[in-house]
């Protein structure tokens, strides 16, 4: 009986070290500490390989998309996962490689580490993510494409 009594003494105690006073963000020991779901945690859009961005997701002639803004507030990147979307050319995220005209694939480059692109006439480009780091191959015929993406 003794030994279950300091058993749960013992596991009180230990309890009772990371009290948090849920009135006013204080522990026992007086620090004060942050709520979890008061924590802001910034969007970051990757742009190219190796470089991620503070962006926004915001809505656009009713398609969305991340959106990161220089010091200004001018656009600097702009990339949509929305398949509604189409380039002036007419392509969609979910469209296949083989859909793509042979001038256009023949304007593919490597981003190594962030995908294969299309860069297309009207300043958009087309995403391909190819294998675990989306430069693993060059796409196939029925590679989709993964999203869409112009840089200003």
């Amino acid at each position: 009986m003794k030994k279950l009594i300091c058993i749960l003494i013992f596991g009180m105690t230990l309890l009772s070290c990371n009290n948090v006073s849920k009135e006013n963000n204080t522990s026992i020991s007086g620090t004060k500490t942050e709520k979890v779901d008061s924590l802001k945690i910034p969007k970051v859009s990757m742009t190219s390989s190796g470089s991620l961005e503070p962006s926004k997701d915001i809505i656009l002639n009713r398609f969305n998309f991340s959106i990161v803004q220089n010091k200004k507030g001018d656009t600097t990147f702009l990339a949509t996962r929305d398949a509604k979307f189409k380039t002036p050319e007419g392509y969609s995220v979910g469209d296949q490689f083989k859909d793509i005209s042979q001038l256009e694939k023949n304007r593919i480059f490597k981003d190594p580490g962030y995908g294969y692109l299309i860069k297309l006439n009207s300043g958009w480009q087309l995403g391909f993510c190819e294998g675990n780091s989306c430069t693993d191959n060059i796409p196939t015929e029925n590679s989709i494409i993964k999203w869409i993406q112009k840089h200003k």
